[in-house]
């Protein structure tokens, strides 16, 4: 009888489900909660000045507060955009 090629393979199966608990460690182990949110923790490395503390930050509304979250992020990016390319173009009048 042949096996139907609907059906996954049985090792498809153990490898979600590892890879689903992988991925409930990551985001533990990250400390993402949807009730507040905590930036990336930077790692000191011998010889630098200490990292600064990480502080989380309430989310209290959560759908609120998305759209201004996101707007910020997008503005702060193009800023640094900008300013990236306004140094190339600095540099590129400077050598010609």
């Amino acid at each position: 009888m042949t096996p139907s090629r609907t059906v996954p393979p049985r090792w498809a199966g153990t490898a979600t489900s590892r890879t689903r608990l992988r991925l409930r460690d990551w985001v533990v182990a990250s400390g993402t909660r949807l009730d507040r949110y905590r930036p990336t923790r930077q790692t000191t490395w011998p010889g630098e000045d200490p990292a600064t503390a990480v502080e989380d930050t309430a989310i209290v509304e959560r759908d609120e507060d998305f759209v201004p979250f996101v707007l910020d992020d997008v503005a702060r990016r193009r800023e640094a955009e900008d300013a990236f390319y306004a140094g190339l173009a600095r540099e590129a009048a400077d050598v010609s």
